[in-house]
């Protein structure tokens, strides 16, 4: 889930197929990119040979959504030792500028939406409810969780996601982000099936792993 948030930020240097035509950035979905960078940040010791460019990414594009705490906590992580001489050049001086000189206030709240399970409003990035206790599926175009309102799944791979995203996605003939399938066949769906489905799926992995 980390690796894909990333993935639908950018073209990403884990991936040896482009993602390109998928990403968050080049549909202007700032603040979304964003969100995810900042989700992606939260888990940097798992990806110790990217620690920079994350970094980096995270500072440019928080900055450009207004999200300028966030920006400046990745900022102040590129300024440890071992990663301020790896800064790409091109970045390296604004960021050492912001970090002096940033404006470190609060961060906008970030929006909430209704858990799948039990309604209880819950920050949209955030992948478990604090009500139900409940884990929530996330959509594979914004990495958001998912809701009941506005719910489908990939024709193809049955992952799942917003309708109203994939029909975005769809409108600009781009392809499923998780498989890179055709998007035509795209319905709403049954979130409750699926919910259903998945809690089955998890409550065998856990009997397979005891």
């Amino acid at each position: 889930m980390i690796i894909h948030s990333y993935l639908i930020v950018k073209a990403s240097p884990f991936s040896t197929i482009s993602r390109k035509e998928q990403s968050l950035l080049r549909r202007n979905e700032t603040l979304k990119a964003a969100r995810m960078l900042i989700r992606v940040m939260g888990n940097i010791s798992r990806f110790p040979a990217h620690v920079v460019p994350i970094l980096t990414s995270t500072v440019v594009v928080c900055s450009k959504a207004g999200l300028k705490a966030a920006a400046h906590r990745a900022a102040v992580m590129l300024m440890q030792p071992e990663y301020r001489q790896k800064i790409d050049a091109k970045y390296k001086k604004k960021i050492e500028v912001f970090v002096r000189h940033s404006d470190r206030g609060e961060d906008p709240e970030e929006a909430r939406l209704p858990c799948p399970h039990c309604a209880y409003p819950v920050p949209e990035t955030i992948l478990a409810c604090d009500n139900c206790k409940s884990t929530i599926p996330y959509c594979i175009v914004t990495g958001r969780h998912v809701v009941d309102s506005d719910f489908a799944q990939c024709p193809s791979c049955n992952f799942p996601g917003f309708f109203s995203e994939l029909k975005k996605l769809l409108a600009l003939n781009e392809m499923c982000p998780m498989c890179s399938s055709p998007l035509n066949d795209t319905i709403p769906g049954d979130i409750a099936a699926f919910l259903h489905k998945d809690r089955q799926n998890m409550e065998q992995m856990s009997i397979k792993s005891s």
